[in-house]
């Protein structure tokens, strides 16, 4: 979630954190890194990211979402591919459309990928300013202890006037917040 330097900067309390990445990583048996971040992408933020989300937000509008590639044996199959026939310069989905090049007119390959994404980014800049300053405001911070109100400040202010994005860092800090204010400070 956070680049190195930034984590490292962040915390008040510079602690020993365990790297996330490196159990998953280290499950895996093979020695190839690629499989290793599929493997790593598989555990982690398909499960409990990318299809939880898309399940709640397609049933929130009683539209039917359906994940074919992810039955276990296509899953398995596709693990057991070279890495060098699954990466193929900057092409997308490239043996997926090799596959099916005889089957869909061209104009559907042609296409850019489109996500579901939501304007998180804009939201924090706008709509969730106040919350965002309040959550991450450097008095709340200092009284909590725990993140540098330097740093998160300096996030902030360079997400609010576009030098940088900070969308995934703010959101989880403001996710984190409402999280401890919730269990810890109930009083």
């Amino acid at each position: 979630m956070f680049k190195d330097d930034f984590r490292e900067q962040l915390a008040l309390n510079s602690r020993n954190v365990p790297d996330f990445y490196q159990q998953y990583f280290d499950e895996c048996d093979s020695p190839d890194v690629l499989d290793k971040i599929m493997y790593f992408d598989l555990k982690t933020s398909l499960p409990e990211q990318l299809l939880m989300l898309t399940d709640k937000m397609t049933m929130a509008v009683s539209l039917e979402g359906r994940v074919p590639f992810l039955d276990h044996r296509m899953v398995e199959y596709a693990a057991r591919i070279p890495s060098d026939l699954k990466i193929k310069g900057f092409k997308l989905r490239y043996i997926q459309k090799k596959v099916f090049e005889k089957r869909f007119p061209p104009y559907v390959f042609q296409q850019k990928k489109k996500g579901f994404g939501a304007p998180v980014g804009v939201w924090i800049r706008n709509e969730l300013r106040e919350m965002t300053h309040d959550l991450l405001g450097e008095s709340y911070l200092r009284k909590q202890g725990i993140f540098n109100p330097a740093v998160v400040g300096k996030a902030m202010e360079d997400h609010f006037q576009m030098k940088e994005d900070y969308t995934d860092n703010l959101l989880a800090l403001i996710t984190f917040q409402i999280w401890y204010d919730h269990y810890f400070n109930k009083g």
